[in-house]
């Protein structure tokens, strides 16, 4: 997972967290009091106290806490388009929430206090405010909105972090028109080459479909050739074994060329 997500992941947690210890949302007076915070709006009127439960605000958290695990669980550049929506789906349930307390406890400037039993009218001045936990929301949805447009590389534009050799064989794959998918820490190419920066794999070394498996540490790269039936690692100098890796994917490019121009040429 890379970095960027595990910030808005952090940003989404922490959201969570202050929506439910401090108050969203407020409407005072020097007798009456209600405080939006978590999923229930709690109305104090002199020495009487309760609580009602805002489905809206229900929506809300839901919707924060799916932005901040949907790419912990989907790995899939559309879990960031989704998780970018599920913010912008808690603001608006937020809003959602202003307008009805402001529409419905607010009617010409007189005050509407609940009670258990009905509601009666008072006239005084109040102050509507937004607490600090709202405007994390807004923050929320930048973080997931940069993930979005970005694709979770904005922390490396930003600190001007050079590319790895996972970014270049992507690069080639995508020029080339190369099926690739992405896993946690490195690519497979082709459906039959996966190289990674993490540990070895056995689950994919395990099935038919990975033939070569590259591992990238630090200068050194190991490469298991299943192909040829082996298991154990070959030990290559970084710049051997990244020649060894190029040379798979061009490979690869040979190998499309001829499917496509093989009507062409019997």
């Amino acid at each position: 997972m890379r970095t960027e997500s595990i910030i808005s992941l952090i940003i989404a947690l922490v959201t969570l967290v202050c929506l439910f210890l401090i108050p969203v949302m407020g409407l005072s007076t020097y007798t009456y009091s209600i405080k939006v915070m978590g999923f229930l709006m709690s109305v104090s009127f002199y020495n009487v106290n309760y609580t009602i439960l805002i489905p809206s605000m229900v929506a809300t958290i839901v919707f924060v806490a799916l932005s901040g695990i949907v790419p912990l669980f989907w790995k899939s550049r559309y879990s960031l388009y989704t998780s970018f929506a599920f913010s912008v789906l808690s603001i608006s349930m937020l809003v959602v929430t202003y307008i009805w307390v402001s529409r419905y406890f607010l009617v010409n400037n007189y005050l509407v206090v609940p009670t258990e039993n009905g509601v009666f009218y008072q006239l005084s001045s109040y102050n509507l405010t937004l607490g600090f936990s709202s405007y994390l929301l807004f923050i929320n949805a930048y973080f997931d909105g940069m993930n979005a447009i970005s694709r979770s590389t904005w922390l490396d534009r930003l600190i001007g972090r050079k590319g790895t050799y996972i970014d270049l064989v992507i690069g080639i794959a995508k020029t080339y028109n190369i099926p690739y998918q992405k896993t946690e820490d490195g690519v497979i190419v082709g459906n039959d080459i996966l190289i990674t920066q993490g540990n070895i794999n056995h689950d994919k070394l395990e099935s038919k479909e990975i033939k070569k498996m590259y591992i990238i540490k630090d200068s050194h790269i190991f490469l298991i050739d299943t192909s040829k039936g082996e298991h154990d690692p070959q030990l290559f100098e970084l710049k051997e074994g990244v020649k060894r890796i190029l040379s798979d994917i061009v490979e690869k490019v040979g190998d499309k060329i001829n499917i496509m121009y093989k009507d062409d040429y019997p």
